[in-house]
């Protein structure tokens, strides 16, 4: 029996464009499909009623005109002709620039929607949907074993992975239980199951949206994203709260004074973002349906641009209203979104590639004099800022305990660990007095040499970033030297980073997760970085270094829940009385997640790391894991 595709867009262009797609689409029929065009909701019905049963798939513009002389209509007459398709009707791709349409189109029986964005490819879209439909056969996923069954799960609760079983004779690609197969993709660390809820929020809140993928060994299964519907003066209001919380925590002259309140304040703001989230029902459905699916194993990553990194999003929890805060039971992270100059990362960024079972770490050691100024760009800019500082650069008093944990990294390898550890400290040895010196040129000298590599670039010291709409907003890191220590700009920095192929910058400093520090990475293509919310207390910067950096090496090199279990032992040791748990930020920049869950994790391919000198034989006397000259 033949079949028929109709098209029907009131739009010349986009009718051209989605006629490609329907062609392709009727390629892969056999027999071919006729295509058929109609320009309103009038025509389209007259053609869909003549062909009767033969009609196959409707391709259609929510925007599509009543007639053909009439203009477009607010109430989308498009949509509205979808909906009234009874029991019997052809499948339906529906084409929409509006991502609110998203969850109702969900509800209307064997239709999806077409979003149109800057990344539109039309025939690549409507060939997904058109596989999402059953029209045409979706691609198989090579070499996978079956997919798991998702269960409806109790009645008012979360969906529930069933693991063992096939999908009951349906093929490996079938889309089931609402989630669409992708493949081939990498397989899932460990053989584990796990959910990542994706929400993007741009810098119109009205536009943010939440995504989910369920991750299992050998595929990745997605649900489209769905609109979040957030309350702009609300966002806009707490974002202004939590940088009040972080100018009370990083005022040194009155931090000590906040510290009973800071606890119960970053609670209650914590618990309005999650507000946020949880009014929003589709937040609320894709969490729980990650929530069964994942067996309680779910990451959760804001893709953030500049006007809302500054909230505590970390700071979440869960809708119970117990007060439990997801950060300490699971991954939560966030992205810097920056447009397209952000860039893609390639299959292979975002490890580390460690054939020889290396891990190469190098820690700059940025300490300054007493009252220290610094010297800066040779403008007025960067004059105007220092000024309106009023103040100097303190010391940084316990910097030589950092030191003497990072030293002591190669010994908490364990026996029988494969991973040997070395670590660089820059400067090497105190420079002599009164000699002049360039810490800042020391390390670019050391990231530009190709005979070495290194995974992990640990900063210590401080960090300056201005605030306000007219203020320096390049962001610093202040590298010791004499005769005065020098103001490097953070996309200076980062240049040095990725061209020596950093996978992942540790900035143990002040404010370093702000979004000067985190944008200028991504767009230097820095798959991870670790920063801090507000100003460090120093005796509690080697703390966190230590704990982080065991978890690192006993977790086979897996950021993420190195974090949460540093984290995680902070807060059981200090709660309320210490922040330093709360502080912390991981930034992960890799689009594939896979990539982040395996950002440090042992590779072998080296096509994309700088060549390098054979090591030389270690005298009898030096350990395998002994600290390389610091």
């Amino acid at each position: 029996m033949a079949w028929n595709i109709i098209v029907a867009s009131g739009d010349a262009d986009e009718l051209d464009e989605l006629l490609n797609g329907a062609q392709e689409i009727s390629s892969r029929l056999r027999p071919r499909a006729t295509v058929r065009v109609a320009s309103s909701v009038e025509e389209l019905e007259q053609k869909r009623q003549k062909e009767n049963s033969a009609t196959e798939l409707l391709i259609l513009t929510a925007s599509l005109p009543q007639t053909r002389s009439s203009p477009d209509e607010e109430h989308e007459p498009g949509l509205s002709f979808v909906k009234k398709l009874g029991p019997g009707a052809p499948a339906c791709i529906l084409v929409s620039g509006r991502m609110e349409l998203y969850r109702v189109v969900q509800a209307i029986n064997r239709c999806e929607l077409l979003l149109l964005d800057s990344a539109t490819s039309y025939i690549e879209d409507c060939l997904r949907l058109a596989g999402r439909l059953g029209i045409i056969p979706e691609e198989p996923i090579p070499d996978c074993p079956p997919l798991a069954r998702i269960g409806a799960g109790p009645v008012g609760g979360p969906a529930a992975i069933k693991p063992g079983s096939d999908s009951g004779g349906a093929p490996a690609a079938q889309m089931i239980g609402g989630l669409t197969p992708v493949g081939p993709v990498a397989v899932a660390p460990e053989n584990v199951v796990y959910a990542l809820l994706e929400v993007d929020m741009p810098t119109d809140p009205r536009l943010a949206t939440v995504r989910l993928e369920i991750h299992s060994p050998g595929k990745v299964r997605r649900r489209d994203a769905a609109s979040l519907s957030l309350d702009v003066a609300n966002i806009e209001q707490l974002m202004k709260e939590c940088q009040d919380l972080k100018s009370k925590l990083s005022d040194n002259k009155r931090w000590k004074q906040y510290y009973a309140q800071w606890h119960a304040d970053y609670l209650k703001l914590g618990e309005r973002l999650s507000s946020l989230l949880w009014n929003s029902g589709s937040f609320k459905e894709y969490y729980y349906y990650a929530d069964g699916a994942a067996a309680g194993n779910v990451r959760i990553r804001f893709n953030l641009q500049e006007p809302w990194f500054h909230g505590f999003w970390e700071a979440i929890s869960l809708e119970s209203g117990e007060r439990r805060l997801v950060m300490l039971e699971n991954t939560v992270t966030r992205r810097a979104l920056g447009g397209n100059q952000l860039g893609e990362f390639l299959s292979n960024d975002g490890q580390i590639d460690a054939e020889d079972g290396t891990l190469n770490v190098l820690v700059v050691n940025s300490n300054v004099m007493d009252q220290s100024t610094p010297k800066g760009p040779d403008d007025l800019l960067w004059k105007t800022y220092w000024e309106s500082r009023d103040g100097t650069l303190p010391e940084l008093i316990h910097l030589d305990d950092e030191m003497k944990v990072l030293r002591g990294l190669p010994k908490l390898t364990r026996d029988g660990s494969k991973l040997e550890v070395n670590v660089d400290v820059v400067p090497r040895k105190r420079p002599p007095a009164g000699k002049a010196w360039s810490l800042a040129a020391d390390v670019e000298r050391r990231l530009k040499d190709r005979s070495r590599r290194y995974d992990i670039v640990h900063f210590a010291g401080h960090a300056l970033f201005a605030e306000g709409p007219a203020a320096d907003a390049r962001g610093y890191l202040v590298f010791s030297g004499f005769p005065e220590p020098e103001a490097i700009s953070i996309a200076t920095v980062a240049t040095w980073l990725a061209d020596a192929g950093v996978q992942l910058v540790y900035l143990s400093c002040c404010q370093s997760s702000a979004a000067s520090a985190a944008l200028e990475f991504a767009r230097n293509k820095i798959p991870m970085a670790i920063g801090f919310h507000w100003d460090l207390d120093d005796s509690k910067a080697p703390v966190f270094a230590k704990e982080f950096y065991e978890q690192l090496l006993t977790a086979k090199l897996k950021v993420c829940p190195a974090v949460n279990k540093a984290r995680l032992a902070l807060y059981n040791k200090h709660r309320a009385g210490d922040p330093i748990w709360a502080s912390p930020v991981l930034i992960a920049q890799p689009m594939n997640w896979i990539q982040v869950e395996g950002v440090l994790k042992l590779a072998k391919d080296q096509r994309h790391r700088p060549t390098r000198r054979a090591p030389k034989p270690k005298p009898a006397l030096l350990q395998p894991n002994a600290v390389v000259a610091a």
